[in-house]
């Protein structure tokens, strides 16, 4: 994956609570036809799912990260690529609940405190021993795939 401009700056970005449980999502934002997701894909499989910019209804979203970081790196005349890693964790309305409640909660301290801020935990990060090993495990994977030439 090198280029005349040097190696390029490569950014995995790992993530929880959205998807199904214990499974591992690659997203990009760059579109299906983008040739960085096609690099993507070519090096981590099929399961690489390109959002595009499709996610919006009015155009690109704004205050994204990765697009600040490809911008960056685009004025040092460096390629940059970046792929997200989004391990599932609890069903999104769960996920909401607590959020709301965490948040109520620490507003507004009272007696369900600290089951919030406990329930806000297990939801990005499920104490299920399973569910970690399997997280780590494919983490590392990503990981040692991505520094592979």
């Amino acid at each position: 994956m090198y280029n005349k401009l040097g190696r390029p700056i490569f950014h995995l970005d790992l993530h929880t609570g959205i998807g199904a449980y214990g499974t591992c999502h690659l997203l990009t934002f760059e579109s299906a036809d983008d040739p960085r997701t096609i690099i993507l894909q070519s090096k981590f499989g099929s399961a690489v799912t390109p959002l595009g910019f499709g996610l919006i209804s009015n155009g690109e979203p704004s205050g994204i990260m990765v697009n600040w970081l490809a911008h960056h790196f685009a004025s040092q005349n460096k390629v940059y690529k970046h792929l997200i890693a989004e391990y599932g964790t609890h069903p999104s309305l769960r996920a909401f609940k607590a959020l709301y409640q965490e948040n109520r909660f620490h507003e507004h301290p009272g007696p369900k405190r600290e089951s919030a801020k406990k329930e806000l935990m297990e939801i990005f990060c499920p104490q299920d021993p399973a569910w970690r090993e399997k997280c780590v495990t494919e983490g590392l994977r990503l990981i040692s795939k991505a520094l592979e030439d």
